[in-house]
């Protein structure tokens, strides 16, 4: 489980504004043994020299699925009624030679639901929402959940209320993080734009002006286009105008 503290600006349960926020974020994850999973140390060259392994991911890009209809041999204790089973047979995608890959008995990890949960303080009016379904938002993103009301503080200086806040699910917010990243990528495409268009200024200038206008007609698009993607990577970005890693 992971906690973190977020500025409480914007943040608000049923619109009531927060004075404080801490966010949980745990995941469940379901663990169990599997006898088919890749092999990383297995490889296999087939008689053509076509060689096959795993790749890091655990996949096998070279490799086709034949589906093979068998008759019943019994293995089923008589439940398909003869109807038989499919067998999976891979081959080689190159020569069609069969290829059988190596697999290992291990551990699988399937990652259940993320599970927020908000510990907030504001206004002592928050305690009379307590047990209820209420609005959650934050600079991280928005959601509904469970209220539950652990202290009520009353004092001169300000009345409070600490609550708890189980959030099922956090939808990312419009116009927090998702729109910040596509005005970055416009700024950052605008910028190789200018870029570009600043390469070509000069030798449009340097033309006698009758020649100018075929120019722009036969080079400066081009031209232009070329400059654009030439000051990509020197800004740190790619073709999309996103920053490189």
């Amino acid at each position: 489980m992971a906690t973190f503290a977020l500025s409480p600006v914007g943040a608000s349960v049923n619109g009531i504004e927060l004075y404080s926020l801490e966010l949980d974020v745990s995941r469940d994850v379901e663990t169990f043994d599997d006898e088919s999973l890749p092999d990383p140390t297995w490889t296999f060259t087939d008689a053509e020299g076509h060689f096959f392994a795993w790749d890091a991911d655990g996949k096998l890009h070279n490799l086709t699925k034949r589906n093979i209809a068998m008759e019943c041999d019994d293995s089923c204790g008589g439940t398909c009624d003869g109807a038989g089973y499919v067998k999976v047979v891979r081959e080689c995608m190159l020569c069609g030679a069969p290829v059988e890959p190596g697999m290992r008995r291990g551990t699988r990890t399937i990652p259940g639901e993320t599970l927020y949960v908000a510990h907030v303080t504001g206004p002592v009016r928050l305690a009379a929402l307590d047990g209820e379904t209420v609005s959650f938002v934050c600079a991280e993103g928005f959601g509904f959940g469970r209220l539950d009301v652990r202290e009520v503080v009353y004092s001169n200086a300000t009345d409070s209320a600490s609550v708890v806040i189980t959030i099922a699910t956090l939808y990312r917010r419009y116009g927090t993080r998702a729109q910040r990243r596509e005005d970055v990528k416009r700024a950052n495409l605008t910028r190789a734009i200018l870029a570009g268009a600043e390469a070509v200024r000069k030798p449009w200038e340097d033309l006698p002006e009758a020649e100018r206008a075929g120019f722009v007609r036969d080079f400066a698009t081009l031209a232009a286009s070329r400059a654009i993607t030439a000051a990509l990577p020197h800004l740190g970005l790619n073709e999309d105008g996103e920053v490189l890693p």
